[in-house]
């Protein structure tokens, strides 16, 4: 009984990050499959110029903030799939509908606002992009995915501190799936 006890914590803990406690890839390989053949919101967020932060305060301040935006990610949409999908970036997959949906996202940006981030020259902000709809199957996930980037990458683009979102349309999807692509190849 001991051992399936000690088992089970090992196994929760490799799918969350330590750092934030969210879920982490390991945990969205595993989760993955659960998402097929639901309606979805899919919101690729990241918090923006993160390494002005580390560079201007250290690591440890970085790490902070971080964890406050992570722990505000939880609180919004912590019933649902939210995950640390890469160093400053954050995935969520929700069974919400999306008016729902954008209102938690409203909700989470005017929080992160009120924020007390009294000793930062800057206030974190966020980027990101949500796409909805029908997900059909793991190539329809993957398409989701690649739309919400692209839709992140437009938040950027469009002066940052804001997060877009769009019905999941396949040919835009295909479009950003090429561009992260392209994006991924160059970076290697």
């Amino acid at each position: 009984m001991h051992l399936r006890s000690r088992n089970e914590e090992f196994y929760q803990r490799s799918r969350i990050d330590e750092l934030t406690g969210l879920l982490n890839r390991e945990a969205l390989r595993e989760d993955f499959e659960a998402y097929l053949t639901k309606d979805l919101c899919v919101m690729i967020c990241d918090i923006d110029q993160f390494k002005f932060y580390n560079d201007t305060y250290g690591h440890v301040q970085g790490d902070e903030i971080l964890s406050v935006v992570s722990q505000l990610f939880q609180k919004h949409f912590g019933y649902t799939g939210v995950y640390r999908y890469g160093g400053d970036e954050f995935l969520v997959i929700s069974f919400m509908p999306h008016d729902g949906f954008q209102h938690h996202v409203e909700a989470f940006r005017k929080q992160l606002r009120a924020l007390p981030f009294e000793t930062l020259q800057r206030h974190p902000t966020v980027s990101g992009g949500y796409t909805w709809g029908a997900c059909e199957s793991a190539d329809s996930l993957r398409k989701m995915f690649a739309q919400a980037d692209q839709l992140l990458y437009k938040a950027k683009e469009a002066g940052r501190n804001r997060i877009f979102g769009e019905a999941f349309d396949v040919e835009k999807a295909e479009a950003g799936r090429y561009r992260m692509a392209t994006r991924l190849n160059k970076s290697s």
